[in-house]
């Protein structure tokens, strides 16, 4: 932070931050504090840039990885500013050039999303992200859990940053994913032969209650990056994880739920019937293995998965030996039996619209379908798009 403070002022500020340690570089103008867990000694020192070795008590160990931060007198996009001169990426390019160089990433922070102020009201008013805190990947993985908040400014036009690590962070089991550099090993297809027959069709027709298949092949643990805090409709920040729970839900059961209210059917009756029979039996007539394949075949080898895990690089690949349960599958479709969970079960990702998520309404959810459903969907869309232009006026 850019100081309007004495060096000799650094003790009081300490006591204010409740820290344990205080250091500064060699002109005063750059302050680090630290709990008391951590043993800091100064490595390199000039008057813009301090270079610090920390020793973590708790794990005893020197901390050797990446931590960069301060002030950097520059944005990363035109989100970042308000008021003075507009932004041209040109102004910012460079900056965020060097950082993906250098494997640098940052992981969100807390607070008010400027750390400058030029302290100047109404039209001169300008706010600027100016400060942030980059890590490395080694970083990341050694603490798992690391938070960034914007303080408010005290002596001086930027906000002191305060850096949590190593919190308790919640552990999510991996889901199994299939990777498609497996099907060129040369023993992938003598691996899935005896386990997929060994499960054969009882993983449909015995539904939710066979899972094995799956799990049995995969086995991990992974961190994931979370949102702690968002902004609900009120303008109140939230960050209770049982209260993140249940604003999400409701937000998303809200954006997808239809208003109670009594359908009228019957404008339908002016409606000319245009499906005629031998269109209906068409419709409703059991694919054919040749069909099922080709639709197969059609879909993209590289589609995103949904929660069983295998794409279409597996079917593709391994169509001699899993082909006829996909179809047999298929067909039982037709026939009116009900799809199970393990089918028909969904995974809901939230991607992000902008770079920081403030408000749920910043991330847009898409459904990631299992490949066999979308096999079924594919099938029905081939033959309604046969039809299709029969029924549809050109008007």
């Amino acid at each position: 932070m850019e100081l309007f403070q004495h060096v000799r002022q650094i003790q009081k500020f300490k006591r204010r931050l409740w820290m344990h340690q205080a250091v500064a570089n060699c002109n005063g103008k750059i302050w680090f504090f630290v709990e008391e867990n951590v043993d800091v000694e100064i490595l390199f020192d000039t008057a813009q840039q301090v270079t610090l070795k920390l020793f973590l008590q708790e794990h005893n160990r020197y901390l050797i990885t990446t931590l960069v931060g301060g002030d950097f007198n520059v944005v990363m996009n035109e989100e970042e500013k308000i008021g003075g001169v507009p932004l041209v990426p040109q102004d910012y390019e460079d900056f965020a050039f060097c950082i993906n160089s250098c494997d640098l990433f940052e992981t969100g922070f807390k607070s008010s999303p400027f750390t400058w102020w030029n302290g100047r009201a109404g039209d001169d008013c300008i706010f600027e992200r100016l400060d942030r805190i980059f890590f490395n990947s080694q970083f990341q993985q050694w603490f798992g859990h690391i938070e960034v908040e914007h303080l408010s400014r005290t002596g001086s036009d930027h906000a002191p940053h305060l850096i949590t690590l190593g919190e308790e962070v919640q552990i999510f089991i991996k889901p199994f994913r299939f990777l498609k550099f497996w099907i060129e090993h040369k023993d992938f297809l003598d691996i899935v032969r005896p386990n997929w027959s060994e499960e054969r069709y009882t993983w449909f027709s015995e539904g939710d209650r066979n899972t094995r298949f799956f799990h049995n092949l995969v086995n991990g643990r992974r961190k994931r990056l979370q949102v702690n805090r968002i902004q609900i409709s009120d303008g109140e920040w939230i960050e209770d994880k049982e209260q993140l729970a249940a604003e999400v839900v409701n937000f998303f059961q809200q954006q997808f739920s239809q208003e109670e209210g009594t359908l009228d059917f019957g404008m339908l009756k002016h409606i000319p019937q245009m499906v005629s029979s031998e269109i209906n039996d068409l419709l409703c007539a059991l694919p054919s293995q040749e069909e099922v394949k080709n639709v197969v075949f059609e879909l993209k080898r590289e589609s995103a998965c949904g929660p069983d895990g295998l794409s279409g690089t597996f079917f593709h690949s391994c169509w001699d030996i899993v082909g006829m349960d996909v179809f047999r599958m298929v067909q039982d479709f037709y026939e009116g039996h009900t799809l199970p969970k393990s089918v028909t079960h969904t995974n809901l990702v939230l991607n992000l619209k902008k770079s920081e998520v403030h408000t749920f309404g910043d991330l847009r959810p898409i459904s990631l379908s299992n490949f066999i459903n979308k096999v079924i969907s594919r099938v029905v869309h081939g033959r309604m798009d046969k039809i299709l232009p029969g029924l549809i006026s050109s008007n």
